[in-house]
């Protein structure tokens, strides 16, 4: 993640978009390395079976956010990026700043293995540094330095982007700053987004770029999208301007996924703890202007059908507002909902409504958090 409000913002919202303004005024552009994906195979989706949305959940208009209100112990506490990140109880209400974070500029925070890694911008830093919180200490320490940076698939190091000039390298540093892997040349045209189970996904800094995957020793290209949305194993969500595909890369089949809705862009997708789902908020920054749009949809991998979350789609701050999965399967809503103001919302898949308890964020809201623990 970057320094800047708004860029986390968009970096995340490839959520977790890469090509975003900001990193394009971090990385200085280059030559793109060269390569073609595999030619998938393509299947006829049989007609109905990826429906525009369920048989209960048509196009509605757009509404403030509603639900039961949430009651009994969630054993749920939030970190959210913030000067300095703050930990928020959703239990009890309230919310503190972390000992011992860094301070002076805007952090992002991604969960890794028995921690989190936060990265801290400050007005005139080379880079922004590199820090890990215990999640059992809660104790901060520095690892390094980075534009941006992203765990590694393992959990117990991370992937870090640099530039110095016109070289761009790239770096995996463990969680107590050891060298995993030397820094070596990447192009400067593309930003790392995350560590997959088929290899690093780059996106491009040019908004109608593509994105690709490659292995992480950087030879051979896997995969290729104009946006890759989601990896789940083998199988890679992706858009590809007038339609969502799911392709399985290990047979090379493709099968079309219409989009559930027609109003707003897709995010970049949160891939469930069980890997069976994803979840995808589409959103828009105007609808109807001057208010923002966000419309939350699940799509079951096997079925190939999408379940809309209830409430949906409603009114929001659109760079205050993020989700994540919890550990057990319940999806966080999370920010500042027009008419509501601070809130966060859980839903299990399957359940009618949501559980809603108003909260307090920082000014920034909470685009960006990661669940410290979760019942």
């Amino acid at each position: 993640m970057l320094a800047g409000a708004d860029d986390g913002v968009e970096v995340r919202r490839m959520r977790v978009r890469a090509g975003t303004a900001a990193v394009a005024a971090l990385l200085l552009a280059a030559g793109c390395s060269g390569g073609t994906a595999p030619v998938a195979r393509e299947t006829a989706s049989t007609p109905g079976a990826v429906p525009r949305g369920t048989a209960d959940t048509p196009q509605e208009p757009t509404r403030r956010l509603q639900g039961a209100p949430l009651s009994g112990a969630t054993g749920l506490r939030l970190l959210v990026a913030a000067d300095p990140p703050v930990i928020v109880d959703v239990d009890r209400g309230d919310l503190r700043p972390l000992p011992g974070a860094p301070r002076g500029g805007t952090v992002s925070v991604q969960g890794v293995d028995g921690g989190v890694l936060l990265q801290a911008g400050c007005p005139g830093c080379a880079a922004p540094g590199l820090f890990v919180m215990d999640s059992g200490s809660g104790r901060v320490r520095r690892i390094g330095a980075g534009v941006h940076a992203v765990p590694a698939l393992d959990g117990r190091s991370v992937w870090v982007n640099d530039h110095q000039g016109s070289r761009c390298t790239l770096a995996r540093l463990g969680l107590d700053g050891s060298t995993r892997a030397e820094a070596r040349p990447v192009p400067c045209d593309r930003v790392l987004v995350a560590d997959t189970a088929l290899g690093l996904h780059w996106g491009a800094l040019e908004e109608e770029g593509s994105e690709v995957i490659e292995p992480a020793g950087g030879r051979g290209e896997v995969f290729r999208a104009h946006r890759i949305l989601a990896v789940v194993g083998d199988r890679v969500l992706s858009d590809d301007r007038t339609t969502l595909t799911l392709t399985d890369t290990g047979t090379g089949e493709r099968t079309s996924v219409p989009r559930p809705t027609s109003i707003g862009g897709p995010s970049h997708g949160l891939v469930a703890p069980d890997g069976r789902s994803v979840a995808v908020s589409f959103d828009h920054p105007a609808w109807p202007g001057p208010r923002q749009r966000m419309d939350v949809w699940v799509l079951d991998l096997a079925a190939k059908r999408w379940r809309r979350m209830p409430s949906m789609p409603v009114h929001a701050s659109l760079k205050r507002s993020g989700m994540a999965w919890t550990t057990d399967g319940r999806l966080v809503l999370a920010g500042r909902f027009d008419e509501v103001g601070d809130a966060v919302a859980l839903w299990r898949p399957g359940d009618a409504r949501l559980s809603l308890r108003g909260l307090r964020f920082p000014d920034t809201g909470a685009d960006d958090f990661t669940v410290l623990a979760a019942g």
